[in-house]
Order: C-alpha cells, then sequence, then structure tokens
C-alpha cells in the first residue's frame, strides 16, 4: 500500500469524525446542472458522514442558510464551492462588502449594494491558501489563488462564511473554492480533461482531505500550550 493511498486512508477516517459541512449552488443563468452541487452530491454518496447544502443562486441566501445551521449545531469545517470561469479552479482568498448589480434566479437585483451594511468592506480568507493549493497539485488540480470572487453569490458565501467564522468559535476552518462549469473542458498534466461526475466527485474528494489536514494542523497550533522563555 503506498503512502499516499495511507494518507488518504487517514484523512477519511479523520474527516468521519468531524462535523463537516459542504456547500454548493443551484443551477443558474439557464443552466441545467451546477459542477458545484454536483461535486457535493457526488461525494457526499460516498462519505454519508458529510453534512450536504445547496445554496439557492437568490441574493441573501448564503446567511439565511448557513447562519442557523451554524446557531443550532455548528459544524467544525465550511467547504463550499461555486462555478467559475472555464479551465479554472480557483481558491478565494477575498470577500468584497458588495453586490453586483446582476439579477438572481428569482429575477431579482440586490435590494442593497452591501452584503452587510454593518460589517468590514473587506474579508480575507482565513485558510492556508497557499498549502492547499500545494496539496492540491500534488494530485495534478491546475489550481490557482484568486482575489476575484465575482461579486454574485460565491463572493456572499465567502464574505458570509467568515463572517460566521469570527461569530461561532466552534466554526475553525471554512473556504470557498471555483470549479470550471460542468461540461466545460480543462487542461490537467498537459492533457484535456471534460469537467464531469466523476472529476468533480474526485476534486471534492481531494479538497476534502486537504482542508481537514490543514483543519488539524491549524487547530493543533490553537491548542498547543505556549512555550516558556
Amino acid at each position: 500500500m503506498t503512502q499516499a493511498l495511507l494518507q488518504s486512508l487517514y484523512q477519511t477516517a479523520q474527516s468521519s469524525t468531524m462535523h463537516i459541512l459542504m456547500t454548493g449552488f443551484s443551477p443558474f443563468d439557464g443552466r441545467l446542472e451546477n459542477a458545484s452541487w454536483l461535486a457535493v452530491e457526488s461525494l457526499a454518496s460516498q462519505s454519508p458522514a458529510i453534512d450536504t447544502l445547496e445554496i439557492p443562486v437568490i441574493w441573501g441566501a448564503p446567511l439565511a442558510r448557513l447562519k442557523p445551521i451554524c446557531a443550532s449545531h455548528c459544524p467544525e469545517i465550511i467547504i463550499s464551492m461555486g462555478e467559475g470561469h472555464v479551465g479554472e479552479f480557483t481558491v478565494e482568498i477575498l470577500a468584497r462588502n458588495e453586490r453586483a448589480m446582476r439579477t438572481d434566479n428569482r429575477a431579482n437585483t440586490p435590494l442593497q449594494r452591501l452584503i452587510d451594511p454593518q460589517g468590514p468592506a473587506l474579508r480575507n480568507g482565513s485558510i492556508d491558501s497557499e498549502q492547499l493549493c500545494q496539496r492540491l497539485r500534488e494530485h495534478g488540480w491546475p489550481i490557482r489563488v484568486s482575489t476575484d470572487a465575482g461579486a454574485f453569490l460565491c463572493e456572499e458565501t465567502l464574505y458570509t462564511l467568515e463572517g460566521l467564522r469570527e461569530d461561532y468559535p466552534h466554526l475553525g476552518t471554512v473556504v470557498f473554492v471555483h470549479l470550471p462549469p460542468y461540461g466545460s473542458q480543462f487542461q490537467m498534466n498537459d492533457e484535456d480533461q471534460l469537467c464531469h461526475i466523476d472529476i468533480l466527485s474526485r476534486f471534492a474528494r481531494h479538497l476534502r482531505d486537504a482542508v481537514v489536514h490543514i483543519h488539524g494542523l491549524t487547530q493543533g497550533a490553537l491548542s498547543a500550550p505556549a512555550k516558556r522563555k
């Protein structure tokens, strides 16, 4: 048994003992599927210990759906995904407190331009994004860090997640990742790949394992006693 397989089995076992919530979005812009929700559903069918949430593409939905979960039975980790640009996997590390004048799935534009009128102008992603990208690149995923989450529901979700992390100490790790649209092509290991169910499931599994690993390192560092000088 290879070291990589042993590590994957260990991380899967770790994830089964944690309360992990994974979220994706409903289809939008006339599409029939959303890669993010397909990825979540596919992984959950193999890992029933993971909680899942499909967020509707409606202004205000991220806070309306996520806050009650955190208030009642707060997860330790929330991994959120959304559809981004063709050919790109990105870890979003910056959320602006603003909304684009864009219609949601109810054909509504935002009633207010700020996600949270009482919130800061910016919230930075709290996860170690470079380490996350490095671990995913080890599996061949062409992923990079991004500072433009799009000013739509994906940006609103990241902004909401980082705010919830501040409000609920039990929520230790949050992250938002963009995937290529379902059915689109991307380059992986110098070969053309199609963004289909098997690919999405594999990416979601690798993403979960990497986030669980980083969460463990972060929480271990926070709980370690300070060294005496």
